[in-house]
């Protein structure tokens, strides 16, 4: 996949209107990174301002965060962070690389912790035996307790 430029605050705000208008109360921003860099910092917190400004809900998913960026992202006013944990510890390795769940799970008590709240969910049908998912479901219990809660599935289980 090619990265591509974070987009402009004003192409988000747009969006955000027209989410608005067609009768959306929440907005989620999201960006496919390990973390967020510190020069896009600025940026972020913009766009969730407008966002809140606009009257809506502010959602983002940008990956891991620092407490710090947590604070920041915090004080522009955004209400809810998406980090979801993916599958059970057990199967964790078997579907990502990039990072650990003991990541994950350090991401959603940092944004819990941070005032915050959390949409923590799943994916489920990725291969996975009847005792991963139960795996999964006691892990996002314990550890990834949200506020809203999810688990998108692909294929009847």
């Amino acid at each position: 996949m090619k990265a591509t430029k974070l987009m402009e605050t004003e192409e988000v705000l747009a969006a955000a209107q027209r989410a608005k208008a067609s009768g959306a109360q929440r907005f989620c921003m999201g960006a496919a990174w390990r973390s967020p860099k510190d020069r896009d910092m600025d940026k972020l917190c913009d766009m969730v301002r407008g966002v809140s400004e606009l009257g809506l809900e502010t959602c983002m998913t940008l990956g891991m965060l620092s407490p710090e960026q947590v604070a920041r992202l915090k004080a522009a006013g955004l209400d809810f962070y998406n980090h979801n944990i993916d599958t059970s510890p057990e199967y964790y390795a078997q579907i990502a690389t990039t990072r650990t769940m003991a990541d994950r799970l350090d991401t959603v008590e940092e944004v819990r912790k941070g005032g915050v709240k959390v949409c923590c969910g799943g994916i489920l049908g990725m291969g996975e035996a009847e005792e991963t998912i139960l795996a999964f479901s006691r892990a996002k219990r314990e550890k990834g307790k949200s506020q809203h809660s999810r688990a998108p599935i692909p294929d009847v289980l």
